[in-house]
């Protein structure tokens, strides 16, 4: 790897960027073994090499004008894995088919699945499609992706990357006498993930014990065609719950973390008293999301996706006393 520091206007800016080539051999697989063999039979090799490439970069103002001091960091990381060899046993731990679509070549967090092409809207479409057990119209439409006539297993492509392309930070704080405010963003651009909140929530009871969405409302019918959520049904005959592109969701987003405003008894106050400082704060998290260009996230939080509940929005009052 290499770097470089660097500071302009009287140190005024600052900043650093740091570029980095990361090869790991011998990684650690557990590859899958057939249950006749035993448990016995299951053994951990040394099985793929990896290779990482990124950067990321610092880059701070600070400055005062008037008796009102600023400060602005921003930062920014961005890194891009590839498995470059994997021994033919290992194949199998890893997203594929162990066949013709293996994940050398590709990242560790590669999703392998069925591609979804929309709903049946008549009986026209229905009857034009591949075979495809279960279809009908309001079900969900899956690609022939290697055009043999049937839908089935050999049918799974390669259909995101749970990895953002970029991750973003912001650090902004200001200083006026005795009072000071600070505020932090943060955010992840292009990053792919599998929606558990939506497998929970729209559909009618695929997986069993859970709350049903009130998406569900939404869904297909033959006076709610532009829908993209299929059919209500309680029997899941075309298989809808088998991974597939309707459960991938972009979760490009920029996040409000958090706003401290506080405030330092001065110190000619605490000098009258047996305290030596004094300080009053209130503070703000999880305040406000900002969906990106791209986003089709579902879920509470894209910061935290498969969390399946909301993050709640919390204030804090908080005085710090030194003795």
């Amino acid at each position: 790897n290499f770097g470089a520091d660097f500071a302009f206007i009287n140190s005024k800016l600052t900043g650093s960027f740091d570029y980095y080539l990361k090869t790991t051999t011998d990684i650690l697989v557990n590859p899958p073994t057939l249950s006749v063999t035993g448990y016995g039979a299951s053994s951990w090799i040394n099985g793929a090499t990896m290779k990482n490439r990124g950067w990321e970069a610092v880059l701070t103002y600070a400055d005062k004008v008037g008796e009102v001091g600023f400060s602005i960091s921003a930062n920014a990381y961005r890194n891009v894995n590839e498995f470059t060899y994997i021994v033919p046993e290992a194949v199998g731990a890893y997203p594929g088919n162990g066949n013709d679509q293996i994940i050398l070549g590709r990242p560790l967090n590669s999703f392998y699945g069925h591609v979804v092409e929309g709903i049946f809207q008549n009986q026209s479409e229905v009857d034009a499609a591949a075979v495809q057990p279960g279809k009908g119209i309001g079900r969900l439409q899956y690609k022939d992706v290697n055009n043999d006539g049937r839908i089935d297993a050999d049918d799974r492509d390669w259909i995101g990357v749970n990895e953002p392309d970029i991750t973003l930070g912001l650090n902004t704080r200001l200083e006026w006498k005795n009072f000071d405010l600070s505020m932090f963003w943060n955010s992840e651009i292009g990053r792919e993930i599998s929606s558990s909140t939506k497998m929970y929530s729209h559909f009618f009871g695929f997986f069993g014990g859970q709350n049903y969405g009130t998406a569900v409302l939404d869904a297909w019918s033959p006076t709610n065609t532009t829908s993209t959520i299929p059919a209500i049904t309680a029997a899941d005959l075309n298989n809808e719950n088998r991974f597939s592109t309707y459960f991938v969701e972009n979760t490009s987003y920029a996040k409000l973390q958090s706003v401290v405003l506080g405030f330092d008894l001065p110190k000619k106050i605490c000098d009258l008293t047996f305290i030596n400082s004094a300080r009053m704060y209130f503070q703000g998290e999880n305040l406000w999301i900002i969906d990106l260009p791209g986003n089709t996230f579902t879920g509470f939080d894209p910061k935290s996706p498969n969390v399946n509940f909301p993050l709640p929005t919390s204030f804090t009052l908080g005085f710090n006393f030194t003795f």
